[in-house]
């Protein structure tokens, strides 16, 4: 019995969001922000754990199926797809002519069996012609309009050979090795700071800075917006939708957080615009209750106070002697 993870249904997508687990999120941004060293890190387990958390959400939001082996089924996949009805009709054919030629030798029944498979070769020749002509055909239109079943053609029916699996420092060390300039004298990589390999110094340019500056949070965002929807998984089990919803869920939480901070931030100017308000009110309050005498002595003294603008005087004639 087998155990899988049903579809993806985008219905299910609030579901999906709120089944994962915000302490196992808490608890992996924890641990890697707590870590002095970054060579010190398990990478591999960071992923598992990562992949165990949506997968945990995924089960519990879309379900489960299990899928049943029939273990009396002794029938094999067969390697030979273009082996079709006409061809076992054929074969079929040759075996009894063959088979009679045996228990009857002479020249009837041997012309018969040579007859019977000459036709049975004929037939797979057809046949495997035919196949291959379909499939080329399939190849070329299935490329741009089927991803899935294009790809699906191409690994064929599962009988392939397991992938061998290569440790990362034989990879690290044979492209070293393969990128190293030996005339130059100069190794295209280096030793950086903290044990991290860096682009060796002989190239000055913007792509040395390019390539040494850090993954920043816009471009991992552009990346999983750019991920395709329905798509196969690999063998981790992760879909891109899987991605793709939790990435969403914590840019609304970013929002709601920057949303809550400006919301703060108006709710004071309120505050304090209502307080201005109170304190002009009151202060009119005060002027509206004083005595009457009171007013008009500080009417009397703006008044003083108050300068009239000076008037321009008229120019005077000259009195003649």
């Amino acid at each position: 019995m087998e155990e899988g993870i049903n579809k993806w249904k985008a219905e299910k997508a609030v579901d999906f969001v709120n089944n994962i687990d915000d302490d196992s999120i808490k608890y992996i941004t924890d641990l890697i922000n707590n870590c002095n060293d970054p060579l010190e890190l398990n990478i591999d387990e960071l992923i598992d754990k990562c992949c165990n958390v949506l997968l945990h959400a995924a089960k519990n939001s879309l379900g489960i199926n299990i899928k049943k082996r029939n273990v009396n089924n002794k029938s094999v996949a067969s390697n030979k797809p273009w082996f079709d009805l006409n061809c076992k009709k054929a074969r079929k054919t040759y075996r009894q002519c063959k088979g009679q030629y045996r228990r009857r030798r002479n020249e009837y029944f041997y012309n018969k069996y040579k007859e019977s498979e000459k036709a049975y070769k004929y037939t797979m020749n057809k046949s495997i012609k035919t196949y291959k002509y379909d499939v080329r055909k399939k190849l070329k239109t299935m490329k741009s309009k089927n991803p899935r079943d294009y790809w699906k053609l191409l690994k064929g029916n599962g009988n392939r050979k397991p992938k061998g699996k290569i440790p990362l420092d034989t990879f690290f060390n044979f492209y070293k090795d393969l990128n190293a300039s030996v005339d130059d004298g100069i190794t295209d990589l280096h030793e950086g700071h903290d044990g991290i390999t860096d682009v060796h110094e002989g190239h000055d340019g913007p792509i040395n800075e390019f390539l040494n500056s850090d993954i920043t949070k816009d471009e991992v965002e552009k990346a999983i917006r750019s991920l395709k929807n329905n798509k196969s998984c690999s063998d981790d089990n992760i879909t891109n939708e899987y991605i793709k919803c939790s990435a969403d869920d914590e840019n609304n939480d970013d929002s709601e957080t920057s949303d809550s901070d400006e919301d703060s931030d108006e709710a004071d100017e309120d505050a304090q615009k209502s307080t201005e308000k109170q304190d002009d009110e009151q202060q009119r309050e005060e002027s509206a209750s004083a005595p009457p005498a009171t007013r008009v002595t500080a009417d009397i003294k703006d008044h003083d106070n108050s300068k009239p603008p000076k008037r321009r005087s008229a120019p005077k004639e000259k009195q003649e002697h």
